[in-house]
């Protein structure tokens, strides 16, 4: 099987490819770089103009790093227009002559609140960014000459690097900008494909050091080079599963990443009893409450801070709408900021021939099956609604979604022929519901506009450490009966110093202290431990980017006298 990436999906590795060169002849002036940059007339520079210093203090960049430049054109807020106008603007002030990429797909992104790869002081004392040069400069000579002496040197500045607060995976990201074919990055996305391969570097963690990384990706090129393996290249990866997923014919389907059917498990009744046999903390006015809007709206959003249990709760209010657990009948789609209207609903595509056809996108093909199966009911949960456009995604859908217009007497003809060629109305047949996530603790996401936000119904979601939560954790969980009401003080605590200093939107939902699966019996002080110092305590870090201090004490606190 050969490498796709010539194709269009992977021409974007050898634009960043080219930045990272120019980027390199800057190690020594750096200076020249940032007052570009800063003077530049891109809006979506003006976070290097008024930064955040660690000192609380504000003002423009004093000094910068290549990853901080190659990180304008990689923020997740920013939509394919804004990503294409910063990197080539990026380009115009390196004096890179390739074409900027149309679209990012694959391309790992960074989060606004967490788009850095140093604290930096109006005084300059860290040597941060002096650590980021030198590794970013080894990376490009290991790239370009592999030996022992370029190895050496970059797992050096690689372990010196890992040593940055707030970097660790990121520093795989930033690499994989810099080199594509070189570098697999850690972002969420990958992380979870790679996990599904059953290739994962660590039980535990991603953040490898140098020889380990180094390690994973040589065993991964290895993987690369089989026949059986799925993919051939970093950028397949992360990609998509769906990149050399085969069909019948044995062709291969090049198309945007696919939204993942649940697996089906043999159909059976569902009610809102076994909602709560499932595990669900909320009260059974508040279930109630939550299929009643559903069945008369046909669109909710769940919205609240993250670990609230709302993908969860999503399925589960799917199943008891529908009155049995057929998950043949429920598709899940994650939207984000490169998910476009062709790809939710209709566009064209490249087949496998390298030609375009017109293919009909997730949700067309779920209301497809809905008015072929006018009996059932169906349901697409769409995860992190709020990270696309979703006026945009949605297109002349966005109308027919209202529960009023629901028949044929609305239909309308889409921008696109059918697969067939043909023109027709479409319409969102009445066995179709919506159901949305959102998380209110994403400073990065814009508010979702009003066309799109009255057409749903929301419901709001906050952590419940309650006796059902108590019930569950300690007979199903196996967490101490002794340790339980100390875990929920310490929890409920930390939970009102964050409303105090950045709202309730921020608190730590419960989802964080349920053990997905049992713990073993007398392990729960463990189980905590570890709870706060990999899931917690990075999550704080983030809440307090700019105060790292405040963000280490309130994780120690969490294990004060523990």
């Amino acid at each position: 099987m050969e490498s796709k990436n010539n194709q269009p999906e992977f021409e974007w590795t050898q634009f960043y490819q080219a930045v990272a060169d120019k980027l390199r002849e800057y190690q020594n002036n750096r200076t020249e770089l940032l007052n570009a940059v800063l003077e530049h007339s891109n809006d979506h520079f003006d976070y290097l103009r008024q930064y955040k210093f660690s000192d609380g203090s504000t003002g423009p960049l004093e000094d910068i790093c290549p990853f901080t430049v190659l990180c304008t054109f990689n923020r997740l807020h920013l939509d394919d227009q804004a990503k294409r106008k910063t990197a080539n603007d990026v380009a115009s002030i390196l004096n890179v002559n390739l074409p900027t990429p149309y679209k990012f797909y694959g391309i790992p992104v960074l989060n606004g609140s967490a788009a850095r790869f140093f604290l930096f002081t109006k005084d300059g004392e860290l040597d941060d960014i002096e650590k980021l040069w030198k590794l970013f400069i080894n990376a490009l000579n290991y790239s370009g000459n592999r030996n022992a002496e370029t190895r050496r040197s970059f797992l050096s500045s690689y372990d010196d690097a890992l040593k940055i607060k707030l970097v660790k995976r990121k520093l795989s990201i930033g690499l994989h900008w810099a080199r594509p074919m070189d570098f697999v990055p850690f972002d969420i996305n990958t992380r979870n494909i790679i996990d599904e391969l059953g290739i994962t570097p660590s039980k535990t963690s991603y953040n490898l050091n140098g020889a380990q990384y180094l390690k994973y990706i040589d065993e991964l090129t290895k993987q690369f080079r089989d026949n059986n393996f799925p993919f051939r290249s970093f950028p397949e990866l992360c990609f998509g599963k769906s990149q050399n997923i085969f069909s019948d014919d044995g062709e291969s389907e090049l198309t945007t990443p696919k939204p993942q059917i649940t697996e089906s498990l043999p159909s059976e009744s569902y009610t809102i009893q076994d909602i709560f046999d499932d595990g669900c903390f909320l009260d059974t006015s508040e279930v109630e409450s939550l299929i009643g809007r559903l069945k008369q709206k046909k669109n909710l959003i769940l919205q609240g801070p993250p670990g609230t249990g709302k993908t969860w709760i999503a399925k589960r209010i799917a199943y008891a709408l529908m009155e049995i657990r057929d998950d043949s009948k429920v598709v899940s789609v994650q939207f984000h900021p490169n998910l476009s209207y062709e790809d939710f609903v209709r566009g064209w595509r490249p087949n496998s021939k390298g030609k375009l056809e017109i293919v009909d996108g997730f949700f067309m093909k779920l209301i497809n099956e809905a008015l072929q199966n006018p009996n059932s009911k169906f349901v697409a949960i769409i995860e992190e609604i709020n990270r696309g456009h979703p006026s945009h995604i949605f297109g002349e859908l966005l109308t027919l979604l209202e529960s009023d217009k629901r028949s044929p007497d609305h239909a309308i003809q889409l921008c696109y022929p059918n697969p067939n060629g043909v023109s027709n109305g479409v319409y969102i047949p009445d066995n179709v519901y919506v159901v949305g996530t959102m998380n209110t603790a994403d400073r990065s996401l814009a508010l979702i506009d009003f066309a799109f936000r009255r057409r749903f119904a929301f419901a709001s979601f906050e952590p419940k450490l309650s006796g059902r939560w108590r019930n569950w954790v300690t007979k199903k969980c196996g967490i101490d009966f002794k340790l339980v009401k100390d875990v929920e003080k310490r929890i409920k605590s930390l939970n009102k110093q964050i409303a105090d200093d950045l709202g309730k939107d921020f608190q730590i939902g419960h989802s964080f202290v349920t053990p997905a699966s049992r713990i073993n019996e007398g392990s729960t002080k463990e189980w905590f431990r570890q709870v706060v110092e990999t899931e917690i305590g990075p999550l704080l870090e983030e809440y307090w980017f700019d105060d790292s201090k405040k963000a280490k004490e309130t994780k120690d606190k969490l294990l004060e006298n523990w």
